[in-house]
């Protein structure tokens, strides 16, 4: 990984941070959101309230990410 670029991990932890200042939650997916994409993860971010299918709409799409590490490789 380059000494510029921070791992999908941290990436993601910051996506939580950013979620809990705005009173929101992130869910993450495997797949893809859109048809041009491969499979991977995607993640989103959304109002707590939705449930299901509802929090996996294109809207709240913030990020794909090919793989997710289960800690940082910074």
């Amino acid at each position: 990984m380059s000494d510029l670029t921070i791992c999908n991990f941290c990436r993601l932890q910051g996506y939580r941070r950013q979620a809990k200042e705005n009173n929101k939650k992130v869910s993450v997916r495997t797949g893809t959101p859109y048809k041009n994409l491969p499979a991977g993860i995607a993640i989103y971010i959304h109002p707590k309230e939705l449930k299901n299918e509802d929090r996996f709409q294109k809207q709240f799409h913030v990020a794909w990410f090919m793989e997710l590490t289960d800690r940082c490789v910074c």
